[in-house]
């Protein structure tokens, strides 16, 4: 068996590491940049974003990349 969360599940990124539940990153994006939620940008950048009057916008893991990951079990 095998777990799997999006970043939205505010687990911090030890937990999957230690735990070894496979992450699925939201997509953030901040003006013309395109992050991963955990692995590529952090809170600090969001907020300072947003105290920058840029709005960071979100979008969901692709349907494709979920089902590559369940195939590859």
């Amino acid at each position: 068996m095998r777990l799997f969360a999006d970043s939205a599940s505010d687990l911090p990124k030890s937990f999957f590491q230690d735990e070894n539940v496979i992450l699925f990153p939201l997509r953030v994006h901040i003006g013309d940049e395109e992050f991963e939620d955990i692995r590529t940008v952090h809170s600090k950048k969001v907020f300072d974003a947003i105290r920058a009057d840029i709005h960071p916008k979100t979008s969901q893991v692709s349907p494709d990349e979920m089902l590559n990951a369940f195939e590859q079990l």
